[in-house]
């Protein structure tokens, strides 16, 4: 178990739901708007999700071990189309992705535990110049490591 692992497994499994579009391990990012914008699209459209670990508890387990803990964002952009009512088809993958780690509470033996994924906020958000559907998630996992 380690960083890489879990952070390699949790973008394997967002890789596997249904028209989640492009999914990254880390956050992407570029000087000039026209090339940020298409790190985010696919099909036409703007479809991504970023991970990336944004803190990491370490306490005490055991006389050798330490138990860490991570919490990792994940932050989704998606094209917004009113006429086609694209919130709801947003609001709908958020839940896939709940869904899915739902029923992974160690990730597959890749960490000790994995806390339900967490809506932290859905809304809207500038992506360059573009209006998109945004939300960001958390997700906390678990590992214990040797002292040693």
């Amino acid at each position: 178990m380690s960083l890489t692992t879990i952070r390699d497994k949790i973008k394997s499994e967002l890789e596997d739901i249904a028209d989640i579009g492009l999914v990254y391990d880390y956050e992407r990012w570029a000087a000039l708007p026209d090339r940020f914008i298409a790190l985010f699209k696919t099909d036409g459209k703007i479809k991504a999700w970023a991970i990336t670990r944004t803190s990491t508890r370490e306490e005490m387990f055991s006389s050798n071990e330490n138990r860490r803990i991570y919490i990792f964002t994940i932050r989704g952009f998606y094209s917004l189309d009113d006429a086609n009512a694209s919130e709801k088809t947003f609001q709908d993958l958020i839940e896939s992705i709940c869904s899915t780690f739902r029923t992974l509470p160690d990730l597959e033996k890749v960490c000790e535990n994995c806390e339900p994924v967490q809506v932290v906020s859905v809304g809207h958000a500038m992506l360059a110049d573009v209006l998109c559907h945004f939300a960001e998630l958390t997700l906390e996992a678990t590992e214990h490591v040797s002292r040693s």
